[in-house]
């Protein structure tokens, strides 16, 4: 294989670090790699003695919490618990999900995706690609801040973007 494809199984092979292939415009697949807890701390320290962090390869991320990563499956144990009680009806829109960007209208499969996203990393890029194969024009972006709306400027041509951050937004 590849140089990229052993990089990622070598990856993949250690406890916290999660691997994603991520195609970009301009050309072949590229590596991401998620790493959480020690591994992370360890390749971190390692990569800034090396001096490769200001390379703009190695970025940590500044994050409130280990979300995404295999480190949330306690969480996500009891999420699921908790989720279970609710009943979740069929969609009557296709739901993407950041894990598994294929539009979804069964309740009992969102409700599992969202379970499953607490622990699988982010798909964002095939998230994106999938809005514009579905002829999405527009996302609104709801909560406080605006970075997923500069995401999606910058990574989809032709979609507007808005943010309702609060009901005021609404005009209520």
């Amino acid at each position: 294989g590849s140089m990229n494809h052993l990089l990622a199984e070598n990856l993949k092979s250690l406890a916290g670090v999660d691997v994603l292939h991520v195609p970009y415009k301009g050309g072949g697949p590229a590596i991401q790699a998620m790493l959480t807890g020690e591994v992370a701390f360890c390749f971190l320290s390692y990569a800034a003695q090396k001096g490769q962090m200001q390379a703009g390869k190695l970025k940590p991320l500044a994050v409130s919490g280990a979300f995404h990563s295999p480190l949330m499956a306690e969480a996500a144990e009891a999420f699921a618990i908790s989720l279970a009680a609710v009943p979740f009806a069929k969609a009557t829109i296709p739901v993407l999900s950041n894990t598994d960007p294929t539009p979804e209208t069964d309740g009992e499969r969102l409700k599992q995706r969202l379970v499953n996203q607490m622990t699988s990393g982010v798909r964002w890029r095939e998230t994106m690609e999938q809005l514009q194969a579905c002829g999405i024009d527009t996302a609104v972006e709801i909560g406080p801040g605006t970075v997923l709306s500069g995401l999606i400027k910058r990574g989809c041509d032709g979609i507007s973007t808005v943010q309702i951050a609060a009901a005021a937004d609404l005009g209520l």
